[in-house]
Order: C-alpha cells, then sequence, then structure tokens
C-alpha cells in the first residue's frame, strides 16, 4: 500500500479586531502536517509546519461619488 493517508492538513486560529467598516486587523497561529509522496527506510514523511498571522484588510469603496466633485 503505496498511496497517501492525505496531503495536507491544516488547523488554525484567527483573531479580528474590527475599528471601523473599512479597518480590521487579524491575527492568529497554523499548524499543517503535510505527507510527503516519499519513503525512508520503508517509512512514511510527514512535514509538520508552525506559523503566525498576521494581516490588515482595507476596504474601500471607489465607487462612492465625491459630492465635492463636478463631474
Amino acid at each position: 500500500m503505496n498511496e497517501n493517508i492525505f496531503n495536507q492538513n491544516r488547523l488554525g486560529i484567527l483573531l479580528e479586531y474590527k475599528i471601523n467598516d473599512n479597518i480590521k486587523f487579524k491575527t492568529g497561529y497554523l499548524n499543517q502536517t503535510l505527507q510527503l509522496g516519499q519513503k525512508v527506510l520503508n517509512r512514511k514523511l510527514f512535514q509538520q509546519n508552525n506559523g503566525f498571522i498576521f494581516s490588515t484588510v482595507l476596504n474601500f469603496n471607489l465607487n462612492k461619488k465625491n459630492p465635492n466633485l463636478n463631474i
């Protein structure tokens, strides 16, 4: 039996802080397990990856018309 149990598996948690409708900050933790497609000494290889996530989300509506512009 030479097939992978799974290709990859991820588990993460993310927290979001919303300043207003246009600005959000997100931070979290990610754990990833990969099963590699090769064997060493007839044993399956797994890779563990851990990481932290930091992101900023900026939403701008560019379709709103500015009442100060005469177009």
